[in-house]
């Protein structure tokens, strides 16, 4: 069980992590930062940038009880500057709700309120300098390097008019009743069913006649196809 830390050496900033395989723990990083989806932004776009021979992996303390060692990422998280961490350190698992997280009733320090705003601001948000594009079938969010490429295919700025009868859920003068419904089952089965109902045999016997495993379901779709018929 460690506290250990991940320095990135060009731009001086850390990121602490506790965990009982440090070993593990390490290859798990690495492997997804490399893979380029490491769940921390900062941490990401720094290894992009500066490459992975930039950065450093250490073991801060040992410890032998659980419980200090969350205690102990958890001061370190809140008291070191110069962080990538994005949320308060002591994040244990798997329940993480509620009382069983240790967080639960606890203030946010203003460093974390910072970088949480700071990964999701500007040229962090998913969709900064993105703008909706459509053909007038489709619609896409492009980037401005996208753009000239759409717009030679004829695409338009704005979101894809989808009101009324463009709504692709619109449903207005569609027959759905009786065999157009697409949500009664058993239609092939309906004139056998009828055929069988006329010589008085249980939904018990027409469901073990016609292969089913419901007759409860059986009766039910026959008599929604009845009154939509």
């Amino acid at each position: 069980m460690v506290v250990y830390k991940i320095t990135c050496e060009k731009d001086g900033r850390s990121y602490i992590g506790a965990t009982i395989n440090s070993h593990h723990r390490r290859l798990e990083h690495f492997n997804h930062l490399r893979k380029n989806r490491h769940h921390n932004i900062f941490l990401q776009r720094a290894f992009n940038k500066y490459g992975e021979e930039s950065f450093t992996y250490e073991i801060l303390e040992r410890f032998k009880d659980l419980e200090k060692m969350w205690n102990r990422e958890e001061e370190l998280v809140n008291t070191l500057p110069n962080l990538y961490n994005m949320m308060p350190g002591g994040i244990r698992g798997p329940r993480m709700y509620g009382k069983d997280n240790p967080k639960f009733g606890k203030p946010i320090s203003e460093q974390q309120r910072r970088l949480q705003s700071e990964a999701m601001s500007g040229e962090n948000h998913p969709q900064f300098g993105k703008s909706y594009y459509n053909n007038g079938e489709q619609q896409v969010v492009l980037s401005k390097q996208e753009v000239e490429k759409y717009l030679k295919q004829g695409w338009k700025k704005g979101r894809l008019d989808t009101r009324g009868q463009n709504n692709p859920m619109h449903t207005h003068n569609i027959d759905f009743s009786g065999i157009n419904n697409p949500n009664v089952k058993h239609y092939k089965d309906f004139e056998k069913i009828e055929d069988l109902r006329s010589k008085k045999k249980t939904w018990n016997e027409i469901a073990k006649e016609l292969g089913k495993k419901s007759p409860e379901a059986l009766r039910k779709s026959y008599t929604n196809f009845k009154k939509l018929k």
